[in-house]
C-alpha cells in the first residue's frame, strides 16, 4: 500500500482484445481509488491517535494545573472551600473574609464530662468552621480530646476547620497531646489547631481560619502572665516556650524588650540565676545609649544578683539603672530601681538608707501613673519608719491602703496588718499632722482617686 502501483502494458504486438483492455482499465482505476482512501483514513487515524496521546499525557502530568493551583512560598495557601452553594463573584478581598468566618462554641466555667455530648454536637452542626473556646473552664479532663475524636463524624465539607482555644499555660502543656488525639479528625479532612487566648485578643484567629497560618502574640502572652499568673510546677516549660517563641517570632528591635520582661517573670518564679542570664542577654542586644529597656534590664539584673547573695554588685547595677533612668527620662523605671534597692536595704537592716530610697521613689512617682508602685513605696517606707520608732509610719501605711485598687487583695491585707501593728505600738494619736513626709498630706490623699495602674503589680 505504501508503494506506487505500476501497470505495464504489453506491446502492440501482444495487445489484448478491446473488452479485456477496458476491464483492466477499470481494475486500475479501482486500485488507485482504494489507495487514496486508505491513505486518508490512515492520516486521520494517526492525527486522532496523536491527540489522544497528548490528552493522556496531560492527565497523567497536569503541569498547567499545578502552576495555577500551587501558590508561591511567600503567599498563603488558598482558603478551603466554604460549605455553601456557589455564590455570584464577590468584590476583591471578600473571599478571604468569607473563609475566615467561624462560629464559637464556648464552655462554662463548670465544664465537665457531662457536657461533652451537647458541646460535641454543637461543634458539628450547622456547617461551617468552629472554634471551641475552653478558656473559661476551670478544669479540663485528660480524656477531653480523645472523647471528641471518638464522637466526631463530620467531614471537611461540613466543618473545614476546628480551632481549640485555651490559656497560654494550657496551650504549652496540652497542644501536642491534643493534636495527636485529634488525628482522626485530620484523617477526615478537618484541619485542627490548638490556639491560645492572646492570639484571639489580638485578632489573629482570622488568619488561621482563612489561610491556615498561625500568628503568635508573644508580648500579649507575657503581659497576661505578668499580671495574673500563679505559676504551677510546670512553669519552666512555660518560660522555655516563651523564650523560643520570642526568638523565633519577634523582630530584632522587639526581642530585648521581651527578654527583659521574661527576666522579670522568671525572677517572680524564684529562679534568680536564670533571671540574671536573661537580663544579661537583653543587655547584650541593647546599645550602650540610655533607654528605658536598658534601665529595666539593669534593674532585673541587679535584683537577680542580689537574690544570689551578691549584694554589693546587685546594688551597683540598681544604681546604674536609677542613674540611666534619669538620663532616659523614665522616672517610673528609676523609682522602681529605687524600690528594689530600698527593699534590699530594708532586709539588711539599713533602715535609714531604705527610708531615703523610698522617699526618693515617692517623689519620682508624683504623677501617680504607677499606683501599685506608689503603694509599695509608701508601705515599705512605713516599715522603715516603724523600725526607727517614728509614728509617721501610720500615715504612709494608710496612704498605701488607700492606693490599692483591690481592697480585698493580699497586699491590702498586709497594709491593714501593718496599720494594726503601728496602732498597737504608737496608739491612735499617730496621725498625719505628726508626719515629716516631704509630700503634702493632701497630695497623698488625692492619689486614692487616681486611675487604675498602667502596668501590672508584677512589673514592680
Amino acid at each position: 500500500m505504501s508503494g506506487d502501483v505500476r501497470v505495464s502494458w504489453p506491446s502492440d504486438r501482444g495487445r489484448l482484445p478491446g473488452p479485456v483492455d477496458r476491464l483492466l482499465g477499470r481494475v486500475v482505476t479501482l486500485v488507485h481509488g482504494a489507495r487514496s482512501s486508505a491513505l486518508g483514513v490512515l492520516r486521520r487515524l494517526s492525527a486522532r491517535t496523536a491527540r489522544l496521546g497528548r490528552a493522556v499525557c496531560h492527565r497523567a502530568c497536569p503541569r498547567t494545573w499545578i502552576g495555577q493551583l500551587a501558590p508561591a512560598r511567600s503567599e498563603p495557601p488558598p482558603p478551603p472551600p466554604a460549605p455553601r452553594p456557589p455564590t455570584p463573584p464577590a468584590p476583591r478581598g471578600q473571599g478571604a473574609r468569607d473563609a475566615s468566618r467561624f462560629s464559637i462554641v464556648r464552655v462554662v466555667p463548670t465544664f465537665s464530662p457531662r457536657d461533652y455530648g451537647a458541646i460535641f454536637a454543637a461543634l458539628q452542626e450547622p456547617a461551617g468552621s468552629k472554634l471551641l473556646d475552653l478558656v473559661p473552664a476551670r478544669l479540663l479532663c485528660a480524656d477531653l480530646f480523645e472523647d471528641l475524636a471518638c464522637a466526631w463524624s463530620a467531614g471537611r465539607e461540613t466543618v473545614p476547620r476546628l480551632g481549640i482555644l485555651v490559656s497560654f499555660e494550657r496551650w504549652v502543656m496540652l497542644r501536642d497531646v491534643a493534636l495527636v488525639q485529634l488525628h482522626p479528625l485530620a484523617a477526615r479532612g478537618v484541619r485542627v489547631e490548638v490556639l491560645y487566648a492572646e492570639q484571639a485578643s489580638a485578632g489573629y484567629l482570622d488568619t488561621w481560619f482563612a489561610h491556615g497560618q498561625v500568628v503568635h502574640n508573644v508580648p500579649g502572652a507575657i503581659a497576661t502572665l505578668a499580671a495574673h499568673w500563679h505559676p504551677s510546677e510546670g512553669w519552666p516549660l512555660v518560660i522555655d516556650t516563651l523564650c523560643r517563641l520570642a526568638r523565633a517570632h519577634t523582630s530584632a528591635a522587639e526581642l530585648p524588650v521581651l527578654v527583659t520582661q521574661l527576666a522579670a517573670l522568671v525572677l517572680s518564679c524564684g529562679d534568680a540565676e536564670r533571671a540574671a542570664t536573661l537580663a544579661r542577654e537583653a543587655l547584650y542586644y541593647l546599645p550602650e545609649t540610655p533607654s528605658a529597656t536598658r534601665c529595666q534590664a539593669l534593674r532585673e539584673l541587679g535584683t537577680a544578683v542580689i537574690c544570689q547573695g551578691q549584694t554589693t554588685v546587685g546594688l551597683a547595677f540598681l544604681d546604674q539603672a536609677f542613674a540611666m533612668a534619669a538620663q532616659a527620662k523614665v522616672p517610673d523605671v528609676g523609682a522602681s530601681a529605687l524600690c528594689h534597692s530600698g527593699l534590699c536595704a530594708l532586709n539588711h537592716g539599713d533602715y535609714r538608707g531604705a527610708e531615703r530610697r523610698f522617699r526618693d521613689a515617692i517623689e519620682l512617682l508624683a504623677n501617680g501613673r504607677r499606683r501599685h508602685l506608689l503603694a509599695l513605696a509608701h508601705h515599705s517606707l512605713a516599715v522603715a519608719l516603724l523600725h526607727q520608732g517614728q509614728p509617721a509610719a501610720e500615715h504612709h501605711a494608710r496612704t498605701a491602703l488607700a492606693l490599692r485598687t483591690d481592697p480585698d487583695s493580699h497586699l491590702a491585707e498586709e497594709d491593714r496588718t501593718l496599720l494594726a501593728k503601728l496602732r498597737e505600738r504608737f496608739g491612735d494619736g499617730a496621725d498625719a499632722e505628726r508626719c515629716d513626709d516631704t509630700a503634702a498630706p493632701e497630695r497623698a490623699v488625692a492619689t486614692s482617686a487616681l486611675p487604675a495602674p498602667l502596668a501590672a503589680e508584677a512589673e514592680v
